[in-house]
């Protein structure tokens, strides 16, 4: 059974300015088999621990009637699940930029992250996907780092500007990216790592100066796009510093972005067009109006329709 995560009468944070309780609650109903609880029961998600009741729920939205193993192979579910069932997109953080942007930016608790997907079936960008992942692995056993990078988009860039994860699983390394997608972890060692399940997410690792480079291809930079290691095992704090810090500088900012996989393609949108990259690893982009976006995110996302009504116009791209 799936928990509503706000008590009546509780001030909700973040993107709720749209996503009113009453709303919360007209999704909640159209669900099969979600029940929503008394007061006494709510999450509050405020909370920074995520409950075990809240870690069932999403286990089973994802497809679990139990908890996977803590080997390779139930961290190769749980990751192969996240990146099939949560998107990496940036929905809340428009939605909180087009009100009044008061607060942390969204992400910071990831009972709250999960509220969201369960209710409404939003993720979030790089450091509010792997928080939320962090937490979840660690809730069912895994041991887990929050690790800081740099999308090395240009040569001037200054980071860290992306938020990842590694698991540890016997003696070994891996990384888990909710941006990347790769559906399986990755292990951090030089070489082709190995196979991932999804053919168009060629991903390579090199170290180089001390540090480990990734490389891997999202949808808008098929020619493939380098992620520098900067930082491992950071706390908490830190790690939501540097979220913060995309408050003034981000790409996620101000367009909508959101990807998720499917068996035999990935699906994203991206600056006003819809990028499908088959196994192949060839994109196909068909250009969107604003009807027919609205319409992908709902019947191909999953993205609560009323969130949708909400969500701004892209802003204008600048020189």
């Amino acid at each position: 059974m799936i928990a509503l995560p706000a008590a009546r009468g509780e001030r909700l944070t973040n993107s709720t300015a749209v996503c009113s309780l009453r709303m919360a609650l007209k999704v909640a109903n159209r669900a099969i088999g979600w029940h929503i609880m008394g007061a006494s029961e709510i999450l509050d998600v405020r909370r920074a621990v995520l409950q075990p009741r809240l870690v069932e729920q999403v286990l089973q939205k994802m497809g679990f009637s139990t908890p996977p193993n803590n080997n390779l192979a139930g961290l190769s579910a749980i990751y192969g699940g996240w990146c099939r069932n949560i998107p990496f997109d940036n929905i809340q953080k428009r939605l909180f930029y087009s009100g009044l942007a008061e607060g942390p930016v969204p992400g910071h608790n990831s009972a709250e992250f999960f509220h969201q997907w369960l209710i409404h079936g939003t993720g979030g960008t790089c450091w509010a996907n792997s928080h939320a992942m962090h937490d979840l692995l660690e809730a069912v056993g895994f041991r887990v780092m929050r690790v800081a990078a740099t999308m090395l988009v240009s040569p001037d860039v200054v980071g860290p500007t992306h938020g990842t994860v590694f698991a540890t699983v016997d003696g070994r390394q891996y990384l888990v990216d909710g941006s990347m997608q790769t559906e399986s972890p990755v292990p951090v060692e030089e070489g082709d790592p190995e196979a991932v399940r999804h053919p168009a997410e060629r991903v390579h690792l090199e170290l180089r100066e001390g540090h480990w480079h990734v490389r891997w291809h999202p949808a808008h930079r098929p020619d493939g796009l380098w992620c520098r290691i900067e930082e491992v095992d950071i706390p908490i704090g830190q790690f939501n510093e540097y979220h913060e810090l995309t408050r003034s500088r981000s790409p996620f900012n101000s367009s909508l972005y959101i990807r998720v996989n499917h068996p035999e393609q990935t699906t994203t949108i991206a600056s006003g067009e819809k990028v499908i990259m088959k196994l192949d690893g060839k994109p196909v982009i068909i250009p969107l109006n604003d009807e027919q976006r609205a319409r992908v995110l709902v019947e191909e996302f999953g993205i609560d329709e009323e969130l949708v009504s909400s969500l701004p116009a892209d802003e204008p791209l600048t020189s």
